[in-house]
């Protein structure tokens, strides 16, 4: 989302808004809204439950919530005509956050000179993925909206160890985060491009999110490493797994492939002219790699046209083995299958071929 430039030219901007991940805490209904401003991050809870001292009604930060649950909720009849949601969505959206911005402006000026970008090339990973985070929650004080610092609220980790490190193979190279340079972002902020020992890779990182996809990915990875196939098999080689200062993996590092279609769905959108004989090449390859890994009893999971990349060479690889299913790809009862996987291919050549 677009920066908001404060009175002294300090850009906020929202990272993330939790509101599906709200849950129950003894009671308690939370929302998160996460934003960014030069290296540091500013983790706000909303609640329904009243700090001490503020109002215990009317309260704006409840108001919200509610606000929210009902963008989702709606008890028309079938014939009825259901509100669109996702405006509705957006506008409260951008409600919010220019409210939490305007908020934050006074603690940044508190916090003094800024810290290093956040996600800038050459930074370490370690900084990358245990940046500064302060704490605050929402709060109603005689009507008015104030901010309040929440020290001794435990920080979010975002990119949390995986939670059986017995999975790594012994065989395997380790890699500390501090030594690894950052690139740029390849696909959300858990998918970098990297540097290590000056040599270009692809890190994949774990994510705050509730299904964490990394531990099959290294594992089917690992699989097909160890069955000396890497090299044979149009799916990037796992490389090395990454260690945070605490001692837990945090993230796999993979081969870097030049691509000259990143996203083989989009490029196929955006290119009409790709010649029938290109196209007819990628979709042999696509399918002898799937082949190969049915043959190893590797199911590829999360298939659809975006999963593809063509590298420099003009040859398609296979991406993405984390498990997740795209809606309308793969039918709920195949999801994990090889059947689903040759559903999916279905679909992905039709795409292709059209």
């Amino acid at each position: 989302m677009a920066a908001m430039e404060g009175s002294d030219n300090l850009a906020v901007t929202v990272v993330q808004i939790l509101r599906h991940h709200k849950r129950r805490y003894e009671e308690e209904d939370r929302l998160e809204v996460l934003f960014s401003c030069h290296g540091r991050f500013f983790d706000v809870m909303l609640s329904d439950k009243p700090l001490s001292g503020f109002d215990t009604t009317s309260m704006i930060e409840q108001q919200y919530i509610k606000r929210f649950d009902a963008c989702s909720e709606w008890d028309g009849g079938i014939d009825d005509e259901p509100p669109d949601f996702e405006t509705q969505n957006e506008e409260l959206l951008q409600e919010m956050e220019g409210l939490l911005k305007n908020l934050l402006q006074p603690e940044l000026q508190k916090l003094g000179p800024d810290v290093q970008d956040y996600g800038v090339k050459g930074q370490n990973l370690q900084a990358y993925i245990t940046p500064d985070v302060f704490n605050f929650q929402l709060a109603t004080l005689a009507g008015e909206p104030k901010l309040v610092r929440r020290d001794e609220v435990k920080s979010p980790i975002f990119h949390p160890p995986i939670p059986d490190p017995s999975i790594i193979s012994a065989k395997i190279q380790v890699v500390e985060a501090q030594s690894i340079r950052l690139i740029k972002k390849l696909a959300y902020s858990w998918v970098l491009q990297v540097s290590v020992d000056g040599q270009p890779m692809v890190c994949k990182l774990t994510s705050r999110s509730g299904h964490d996809s990394l531990p099959r990915e290294y594992t089917i990875l690992q699989q097909i490493l160890d069955s000396g196939a890497a090299s044979s098999i149009r799916v990037p080689t796992l490389r090395g797994v990454i260690k945070s200062h605490d001692g837990g993996i945090v993230g796999i590092l993979l081969e870097y492939l030049k691509p000259s279609i990143p996203n083989l769905e989009i490029g196929l959108l955006n290119d009409r002219t790709i010649s029938r004989p290109t196209r007819e090449k990628w979709v042999n390859q696509i399918n002898e790699t799937v082949e190969q890994l049915h043959n190893m009893d590797v199911v590829w999971g999360d298939a659809k046209t975006s999963n593809v990349l063509i590298d420099e060479h003009g040859d398609a690889w296979i991406l993405d083995f984390g498990g997740g299913n795209t809606v309308g790809w793969i039918p709920e009862e195949l999801v994990g299958t090889k059947k689903g996987d040759l559903q999916a291919l279905k679909m992905i050549f039709e795409f292709i071929r059209a």
